[in-house]
C-alpha cells in the first residue's frame, strides 16, 4: 500500500509450551513401550529391530531429497513413512503375544495394535490440525493392508519358504489397497459426482492409488520381513504364528 501504510506492524507475541510438542512423541513412545514391557523382549537380540527401522528411514530420507520440494509439502508422507515402519516394528515386537488364540483373534488384535499405531502418527500434527485426520485415515487404511499382507504371508510360509512369504505379503499388501481405494473412490464417486458418469476416470484413479499405496506398504515390510525371516530371534516369532506352530512352544510364552 506504499505509503498509505506503515512498513511494518506491531509484534505478536506468541507462547509455545512444551507440552504442546507431546503428540509429536508418540510413535516413539509406542516403539519404546513395545520394546521394552514385554518380558520376552527384554534381551539385546530385540535390538535388531531398529535395522529395518533405520532403513525404512534411510530410504525414504533418500527418496525424499531426490523428489525436491521442501518439509512442509512431505509432512504428510513423512509421517506416513514414520507410522507404517513402527507399527511394522510393533507387530513384530508383539508377535509371540498375537500367536495365542484363534486366528481371528490374533487377526482383530493386529489389526488394534494397527489402527492404535495409526491415531497415535496421525496426532503427530497435533489436536485440531487439518492434517491430523487425513493422516490417521490414510494410515489406518495402509496399516489394515500391512497386518492383510502379514497375516496371508503367515498363512504362505507353512512350506518355510522365504519367497513364498514375501510372494504372500506383496499380494496381500496390493489387493488390500486396492480394494480399499475401490471403496474410497466409489463412496467419493456418488457423493461429489452424483452418479456414474465418469466411473472410467474414478476406476483408472482407484487402481493407480491402490498400485502406489500397495506398493509403498511392502517396501516398507520388506525390510522388517527380511529381519523375521533370516533373523532366528524373530523368526521364532513368525513360525510361532503359522498355522502349523507347536502347541508345545505357545505354550512356554
Amino acid at each position: 500500500m506504499g505509503s498509505l501504510a506503515p512498513g511494518e506492524g506491531e509484534p505478536v507475541v506468541y507462547t509455545w509450551r512444551w507440552c504442546y510438542s507431546v503428540t509429536g512423541l508418540g510413535l516413539l513412545v509406542v516403539l519404546f513401550l513395545a520394546t521394552v514391557v514385554p518380558k520376552a523382549n527384554r534381551t539385546p537380540k530385540v535390538l535388531l529391530i531398529l535395522a529395518p527401522l533405520a532403513v525404512v528411514l534411510a530410504g525414504w530420507f533418500v527418496f525424499a531429497s531426490m523428489m525436491g520440494g521442501t518439509s512442509s509439502d512431505r509432512a504428510m508422507f513423512d509421517v506416513m513413512i514414520l507410522t507404517l515402519a513402527v507399527g511394522s516394528a510393533t507387530l513384530w515386537l508383539l508377535a509371540h503375544r498375537l500367536a495365542l488364540g484363534a486366528w481371528y483373534k490374533r487377526l482383530l488384535a493386529a489389526m488394534g495394535i494397527g489402527l492404535g499405531v495409526a491415531l497415535v502418527g496421525g496426532l503427530w500434527f497435533g489436536f485440531g490440525a487439518d492434517e491430523t485426520i487425513d493422516a490417521m485415515v490414510l494410515s489406518g487404511v495402509m496399516m489394515i493392508a500391512m497386518v492383510l499382507g502379514y497375516a496371508l504371508a503367515v498363512r504362505g510360509y507353512r512350506s518355510r519358504l522365504a519367497w513364498r512369504f514375501l510372494l504372500f505379503q506383496a499380494a496381500g499388501n496390493v489387493v488390500a489397497c486396492l480394494a480399499g481405494a475401490l471403496v474410497c473412490v466409489f463412496v467419493l464417486m456418488f457423493i461429489v459426482a452424483n452418479g456414474v458418469g465418469s466411473i472410467h476416470i474414478f476406476l483408472m484413479a482407484a487402481v493407480v492409488g491402490g498400485l502406489i499405496t500397495g506398493g509403498i506398504v511392502f517396501l516398507v515390510s520388506l525390510p522388517f520381513a527380511i529381519l523375521g525371516l533370516y533373523s532366528p530371534f524373530f523368526r521364532q516369532r513368525l513360525i510361532l504364528c503359522t498355522p502349523s506352530r507347536p502347541a508345545a512352544e505357545v505354550d512356554n510364552l
